[in-house]
């Protein structure tokens, strides 16, 4: 991953940008899951696709007996 310079709300060259999808637990917000990406990326396409990868293999699994 290769961090660009600069933002779209501050173009400033001289800083890295950078952005961490943190998702926690309801109880305690003990973190689970983290994903780091360029800051260029969108969080919100970020959070939906780390969801979606963590809903995938619950649905396809067994139901308890």
């Amino acid at each position: 991953m290769t961090l660009p310079h600069g933002s779209a709300k501050d173009p400033r060259p001289d800083v890295k940008q950078a952005v961490l999808a943190l998702m926690v637990s309801q109880e305690g917000g003990g973190p689970f899951v983290s994903k780091s990406g360029d800051g260029n990326a969108s969080d919100t396409k970020i959070v939906q696709e780390r969801a979606e990868a963590l809903s995938a293999p619950v649905t396809h699994a067994p139901p308890p007996r």
